[in-house]
């Protein structure tokens, strides 16, 4: 599996939609060298954020780790196919060895964790934010109004 994260300093960008840094790791290589070295750094000047996810999507991106997202982007990633975990902050290299080994983050690493709390559990695979289904959204999902 592919990871990509948006990237700003060394940092998990506060923003997606203002990020043109992105980090891409496979994971498959991760587990065998237990390193971070190899990974693609990409750099975007002023490209149109859609424009980058869809170039991410080509690198067979499968996970994006990012700061907070807009509802828009949100949905172009469900379109895209491309789970994420948003609303993270701090060492983008601490983020994901953490994530790697435990599958799950740290309480620091996620901006008002007591509204985002659920992202600390290993259970859950990937978040899409409830507070942004509207009720068309909810019945083609299959879940109930």
């Amino acid at each position: 599996m592919k990871i990509a994260i948006s990237v700003k300093n060394n940092s998990i960008c506060n923003l997606l939609d203002s990020s043109d840094e992105f980090i891409i790791i496979d994971t498959e290589k991760y587990h065998k060298t237990g390193e971070l070295s190899n990974k693609i750094e990409l750099n975007f000047n002023g490209e149109d954020i859609y424009n980058i996810l869809s170039i991410l999507k080509q690198y067979n991106v499968e996970l994006l780790l990012c700061g907070i997202i807009s509802h828009c982007l949100e949905r172009y990633l469900r379109v895209l196919n491309i789970r994420f975990y948003g609303f993270l902050q701090g060492d983008y290299m601490e983020i994901v060895e953490y994530f790697m080994q435990n599958g799950s983050f740290q309480e620091h690493h996620i901006i008002n964790n007591e509204r985002y709390k659920h992202l600390l559990n290993k259970e859950e695979n990937y978040v899409f934010s409830q507070r942004f289904k509207c009720k068309r959204c909810r019945r083609r999902n299959g879940q109930r109004i």
